[in-house]
Order: C-alpha cells, then sequence, then structure tokens
C-alpha cells in the first residue's frame, strides 16, 4: 500500500500580519509505504478441498515526512521491518476449489 498526502497553508488575508513561524506558512508532504506478508500453507484433502493455515506475518513500513515553512525544513524518515509471530494472528480455514 502506498500512500501520498500534500497539504499546503497559505494566509491570503493581507489585512493580518502573521509571523513567519505561523503555520499559516507551513507546507507538509507525507510518503507512506507498507508492505505485509502472511506466510502459511494449504492442505489439500481432496482436489477439491483444501485446509488453509497460517501464523504471524513479515512487515515492512517506510514513511517521508517533509515539513517546509519559511524558518527551517524538516525531513523525518523513519524505516520499521520485523516478524511476528504471535497467536493473535493464528489462522485456520477451509478453501473450496470449483
Amino acid at each position: 500500500m502506498y500512500q501520498f498526502q500534500k497539504n499546503t497553508k497559505e494566509s491570503t488575508d493581507t489585512t493580518v500580519v502573521y509571523p513567519t513561524s505561523d503555520p499559516a506558512y507551513q507546507e507538509l508532504t507525507t510518503h507512506i509505504v507498507n508492505i505485509s506478508l502472511f506466510p502459511g500453507f494449504v492442505y489439500k484433502v481432496s482436489p477439491k478441498l483444501g485446509i488453509q493455515s497460517s501464523i504471524g506475518n513479515i512487515f515492512f513500513n517506510n514513511s517521508i515526512i517533509e515539513n517546509q515553512s519559511l524558518l527551517y525544513d524538516n525531513h523525518n524518515k523513519t524505516s520499521n521491518y520485523g516478524i511476528s509471530l504471535n497467536m493473535d494472528s493464528f489462522y485456520l480455514g477451509l478453501a473450496y476449489y470449483f
């Protein structure tokens, strides 16, 4: 899954003088990538019936947040990856093949 979001705030009111650190002069850009794999197996009881099972997941998450204003240019990059093998993600099901 990939998400992109860009928010721009600018003041168009010329009668009010905003300080340059005011949020009205900021631009926020966000990029997010999430990848998850759920490994499992299928045991075919018959040619048309199977028992499916999976536990845990393998994941990767990457996010880049850029916050730009007149005073500073801030970039924040975060990456997470790992394996989750807890019983909360245990799955057992049946599959019927036509």
